[in-house]
């Protein structure tokens, strides 16, 4: 009975395990019945010893059904089932929270109903309540509460806890979504569903030709360049990933820059490093709330982890497809229009110069005229851009005066293509971001060829 009651406890099913039931009932049976047989035959008058013999059979009769029935249980019974963590890390995310959660829940029912699926908060101590109104979200799922130890600690922090929290439950697989989505539906959860194959999945969005200026001048380039592989969305901030990428995760050394913007990168890279398998995910276009408000802290974080993370890799001559879960609808994708003015990214160029002037003009490379640069800001046009941007990935300057050089410049960078594209289709920006990635490459190649 104990051993029955163990296995039970186990495989956590030993409420719904009629066999386990059997089992106790028939032991108990086997201990009544036994001594009543026993005293039957002494009150007969026959030979005690016959008695105590009778005893003796009713019992090991009875253990043999026990054992019997056990084994029948056992064969029978029905697996555990497999545990997935979904992470949402959030940030004052009081007003999104709840709807985003609602369909989280919805999308697991539908596509993973073999899965045990805990949606798991992971809340940078939000002062506008987020993390209670996810507790009091209706959910079908489990749902788990986590904090990080400090206030606006950072994404990175954040998933942090979710990757602990997948090794804990021993979940097989984890997703991570940004909470400040508005275009969620159930069906992303069920293109992440195809993935579980994979060690991780990277989103694939189309995008705006004014959205995402960090990803088309610095981290897809360069990730294509040292790569070779041909990954749009690497820091897309929505992932699929196996209980061995969380286990690399966590090995790795998580500097500060980790613990914030840097997170997505970091992520991405580790998994291409290590080899592991990979897999695009087409998505509708990504609706979130808007991040240039952010990029000043975003961008330095973001191109130091990428840096950090190119350490000691070397170029690839080749450019290599994944594997694509292509989207499944009927539905036309539509990109909603934006409106972003080159003034912004000028605004930024020139703080960043402000507040790091010494430290860029000391380092600054023989190919950036930063003078001529910040004479007309809209000057700075791709080639001029790969040139700097190769110089980033091969220089053995300090690190953070190249973190702060790139970052000055990309702002400027982002301002010239912000123009160029303004009155061009989403199709021509993209052919252009395509231009400068293969610009890097063919540099890359023709540096590697004159080396050797």
């Amino acid at each position: 009975r104990g051993l029955m009651m163990q296995f039970a406890k186990e495989n956590v099913i030993f409420s719904v395990n009629l066999s386990s039931f059997l089992a106790i009932l028939l032991n108990n049976v086997a201990r009544t019945i036994a001594p009543w047989l026993s005293r039957l035959n002494l009150s007969a008058g026959d030979d005690p010893f016959e008695g105590q013999n009778l005893f003796a059979a009713c019992q090991l009769t009875c253990c043999i059904f026990f054992l019997g029935v056990f084994e029948v249980g056992v064969r029978h019974v029905t697996p555990a089932r497999p545990v997935l963590v979904i992470g949402l890390p959030s940030l004052n995310e009081a007003d999104n929270i709840e709807a985003l959660t609602k369909v989280v829940d919805e999308g697991c029912q539908r596509y993973f109903p073999q899965h045990r699926c805990l949606l798991v908060n992971a809340d940078c101590q939000s002062s506008d309540g987020t993390a209670a109104i996810f507790a009091q979200t209706q959910t079908r799922c489990e749902k788990v509460s986590l904090r990080t130890s400090l206030p606006a600690e950072g994404k990175g922090a954040a998933l942090k806890l979710v990757f602990s929290c997948m090794l804990e439950v021993n979940a097989v697989h984890g997703i991570c979504l940004d909470t400040d989505l508005k275009t969620m539906t159930p069906e992303w959860i069920r293109a992440f569903s195809l993935a579980l194959q994979y060690d991780f999945a990277v989103p694939r969005y189309l995008r705006h030709r004014c959205d995402g200026f960090i990803t088309n001048m610095v981290v897809y380039p360069s990730v294509c360049a040292v790569f070779g592989y041909d990954i749009r969305q690497a820091i897309g901030g929505d992932f699929g990933f196996s209980r061995r990428a969380a286990e690399a995760f966590l090995a790795q050394p998580w500097p500060a820059k980790v613990e914030k913007y840097g997170i997505d990168i970091f992520m991405t890279t580790t998994v291409l490093k290590r080899g592991y398998s990979m897999v695009e995910v087409e998505l509708p276009p990504k609706i979130h709330s808007p991040s240039l408000p952010k990029l000043k802290d975003m961008l330095p974080e973001v191109v130091g982890i990428l840096l950090t993370q190119l350490d000691c890799e070397s170029f690839h001559m080749d450019l290599r497809q994944l594997p694509r879960i292509p989207w499944q609808s009927d539905k036309p994708m539509t990109i909603p229009e934006v409106k972003v003015d080159p003034a912004i990214f000028v605004n930024l160029a020139e703080l960043c110069f402000k507040e790091h002037e010494q430290c860029i003009l000391a380092h600054a490379p023989a190919v950036l005229d930063l003078p001529a640069a910040f004479a007309s800001p809209l000057t700075l046009d791709a080639a001029a851009w790969v040139q700097l941007l190769h110089w980033a990935l091969t220089t053995d300057t300090e690190r953070e005066a190249v973190v702060r050089i790139l970052s000055c410049c990309c702002f400027l960078r982002s301002a010239r293509h912000c123009a160029d594209v303004q009155e061009r289709t989403n199709e021509e920006a993209e052919r252009l971001v395509l231009t400068q990635r293969d610009a890097l490459r063919h540099l890359a190649m023709k540096s590697w060829s004159c080396a050797g």
